[in-house]
Parts: C-alpha cells; structure tokens; sequence
C-alpha cells in the first residue's frame, strides 16, 4: 500500500472515539431542537406574505405554491421535533436522512431564512445520518476512565466540513475591507465595545491606525488556525501527536474567544456561535474529559433504563405476551398524547399536522423496532419520544415564541395596511404576552386607525 492510501486510510477510517463521538452528535441535535422551536417560529408570520415568495432555488419556485405561515411553521415543529428524537437515540438512519430532508425544506423554501448556519446544519444532520448508531451504555463503558473508540468516516467527514468552513470564512475576510479593520470600525461604532481594547493598545504605543489593521489581519489568522486544527482531528483522529494536541488546545482557544467576541458584538446570526461551541469543546477537549462529562450526563439515563427496562425484558424479537402488550400501550398512549394533547396546546399554525405526521413517524418507528429488537426496544422509542414531545412542549410554552409569532404578524399586517389582520394578530399576541409587554396599545392605535377611515367612507381593511 502506498503512502497515500495509508494517509487516506488512517484520515477517514482510524479510530473515533465514542464518547467523543456520541456527546457531538447528540448535543447538535438536542441543539437544534430547541434553535428551531424558539428562534425560527417567531419568523414565520412572515411566509406569503402579500403572495409573494422566492425561494432558494428557481426549481422549488416552479414547483410548489407560495410558501404559507401554516406550512413553514408545521414544518419547523416536525423538524425540531425530529431533532429531538435524534437526540433521544429514538431515530436511526431512514429518520435522520428524513429529519434532513424536513429541515432542508425548512430554509429552501424562502430566502426569508437567509442565516447561512442553517444550511451548515443540513451537512451535519447528513453526516450524522449516515454514521453509526450508537447507544450511550455502548459509547460509555462502566467507568469514565475506560476509553472506547469506533469507526465513523462521516464524523471525520463532520470535522472536514468545520475545516472547510473556518478556511472558507478565513479567505473571505482577506478582502482589503476586513484586512485594514474598515468593517471592525463599523462594527464599533455602534456600540463601542471594541474601545476598551482600542485605549489599551494605544496605552502600548499603538496607534489607532495600526490597531484596527491588527485586528482586521487578526481574523484571518484565527480562522486559519481554527481550520487547521479540525483538518488535525481529520488527519490524525484521536492519535494525534503532543504537537498536533497542542495546536487543537490553541484552535480550542480561538474558537471559544472568536464566537464568544461574536456573542459580545451582539451580532444577529442565530444560535450559530452556541453550535460552534459545542463543536469545539467536544472535538478538542481532551478526551478523557470528553468521557467524563458524557459518562455524567448520561449515568441519570442509564441508570434509569436499567430499573425501567431491564435487559430482562425480552430484549429479542417479541415472545412475551405482557412485555409486548406494555411496550404497545406505551407506544400508543404517547402517540395519543401528542395528537390530542400536544397539537391543541401548541396553539399554532401547522400545530394541525405536525403533531399527527410527528405521531405517525413515532408509531412506525415503535413498530419496527417491536419486530426486530423486541419489546425493549419499542418501549424505549415511546419514552424518547415522550421526552421528545414534553421538550417541546416546554421550549413553546415558557419562551416567547408564540408572543413573538403574533406580534411579528400584527406589525407586518399594520405596515401594510391590513387592520384586521392586525387587530387578530395583536389579540393573540396579547394572550401570550410576558409581563409589561401586552400590546394592547397597539390594538388601541389600530382601532383609531379604522375608526378614521370609517369616517372617511374608506371600505374596510
């Protein structure tokens, strides 16, 4: 074999390890979850508006109607809940590659959704569908001290996509602008929070001039070392050298400092910098640190699985009447729960069909692993997706995603005219509104506003 093939080899086929492993995948799914349920929700008033919409690819436009509110939102509630039971362990490959394609749709079907971490998101839920499923008492032996490795060509795949992104990102900020710090000056001028940075170089004999050009050539640098260090974790895995281990402890440091500036700034780009700290603790720690958290977060589960589910209880294809019967009335009662309960308490467009399509996916999955894995596995899917429809229910219920949802609605109604429509949306903004921020007056202005061209012989809006 050539010296090529091994390089190649070792990159994409050495060892991974395990806690590393399933502490990433995890925690970008369970992330996702929530990101979508709070953050894209609120947006999605905005969905056909006036009949118009253009998507992100001229063939989706063709095809398929103007995207509505019901839509867009029906489908970020099956995503983020898909999401979620990704992160419960209750999907294997056909419902990541499907929670892909449910969360591709999510931003391809309008350039309203133009944050570009989202379609960073769609290559990491591929890579993750297309990787080995991995239950925690498998990627966490019995002592934290004990390390466990496997084999995984998409996460290496994963780490690649973050080099490429960081160097993508490194060459983009080479233009004259971000090099002399004109943007960074721009940035500061707003707020200023660059200042105390800006008086202590000038209290080192730099001058204004020459600090804003280090700090623009200072990007760049940092994210070519962040880039370096994910190609390391490609190259190398986990048996990288003491000098490759040092430069991934530097890359650690100037991720965490360059998303945490971004935090700072106050810069509108989602949840982005919350993803990349994860991504970046979980592929530079060390990995015995990696073990122990993962070991710690997942003993509550594994010791609970272990009192609930013992492996007793036919763990093989269904033979027991009883087991099977309690597996089923679980898989249904949790079924039922999300379409009755869940889909009205949601108080949402898309809260229709969501949840049912959400319960199908649920019901099918417990069927499957009732016929292969035993009653075991089905009653583990069921409580997953217990959890699953409870975190979803909590992340709508006491954030202001809804509040948010409405109000959004009533003041794009109100810039266009749309009174009515204004009205109904502030009405239901107002029942879901946090202390001191009803919009009630709003409601009073609209009001005004129709009583005016009532007088004035204007037909209703």
């Amino acid at each position: 074999m050539s010296d090529g093939s091994r390089i190649w080899n070792r990159a994409w086929y050495g060892p991974v390890s395990s806690a590393r492993y399933w502490l990433i995948t995890r925690a970008v799914l369970a992330l996702a979850a929530i990101d979508t349920w709070l953050l894209m929700i609120p947006r999605g008033g905005r969905y056909g508006a006036g009949g118009f919409n253009v998507a992100h690819f001229a063939w989706i436009d063709s095809l398929f109607p103007v995207p509505t509110p019901r839509a867009y939102v029906g489908t970020i509630l099956l995503s983020g809940f898909l999401a979620a039971l990704g992160a419960t362990g209750v999907l294997r490959r056909p419902g990541l590659l499907l929670l892909t394609a449910v969360y591709s749709a999510s931003w391809m079907m309008s350039q309203l959704d133009s944050y570009q971490h989202h379609y960073f998101l769609t290559w990491v839920f591929l890579c993750i569908a297309l990787g080995p499923h991995l239950a925690a008492r498998d990627a966490f032996a019995p002592t934290p001290a004990e390390p466990r490795t496997i084999q995984a060509w998409s996460f290496k795949l994963f780490a690649a996509i973050g080099a490429v992104l960081y160097a993508y990102t490194a060459v983009s900020k080479t233009e004259p602008e971000w090099r002399s710090g004109e943007v960074l000056i721009r940035i500061n001028d707003s707020e200023g929070k660059l200042e105390p940075f800006r008086h202590f170089a000038n209290n080192l004999g730099i001058d204004d001039g020459s600090f804003w050009t280090l700090m623009g050539h200072s990007v760049v640098l940092v994210q070519i070392v962040i880039a370096l260090a994910y190609l390391s974790y490609v190259l190398y895995g986990e048996r990288a050298s003491s000098p490759v281990r040092a430069m991934r402890y530097i890359g650690l440091f100037a991720a965490l400092s360059f998303h945490a500036g971004a935090e700072y700034f106050g810069l509108r780009i989602g949840w982005f910098s919350y993803y990349m700290f994860v991504m970046t603790l979980g592929f530079f720690l060390p990995d015995v640190a990696v073990r122990g958290v993962g070991w710690a977060l997942t003993w509550p589960w594994r010791a609970l699985m272990g009192r609930v589910l013992p492996e007793g209880l036919d763990d093989g294809p269904p033979r027991a009447p009883a087991s099977v019967a309690v597996a089923v009335a679980t898989l249904a009662l949790v079924c039922g729960v999300i379409v009755v309960l869940l889909a009205p308490a949601l108080d949402l467009p898309g809260a229709d069909w969501a949840p049912a399509a959400a319960a199908l996916i649920v019901a099918g999955v417990g069927a499957v692993r009732l016929v292969r894995r035993g009653a075991r596995a089905t009653t583990a899917a069921a409580l997953g997706a217990a959890i699953a429809a409870a975190a979803l229910f909590v992340a709508v219920e006491a954030s202001d995603a809804r509040y948010d949802y409405y109000r959004f609605i009533g003041g794009d109604s109100s810039r266009r005219g749309e009174l009515r429509a204004a009205q109904e949306a502030y009405g239901y903004a107002n029942t879901y509104a946090p202390e001191d921020a009803s919009r009630f007056k709003k409601v009073l202005d609209i009001r005004r506003r129709m009583a005016r061209e009532h007088r004035a012989g204007l037909p209703p809006r």
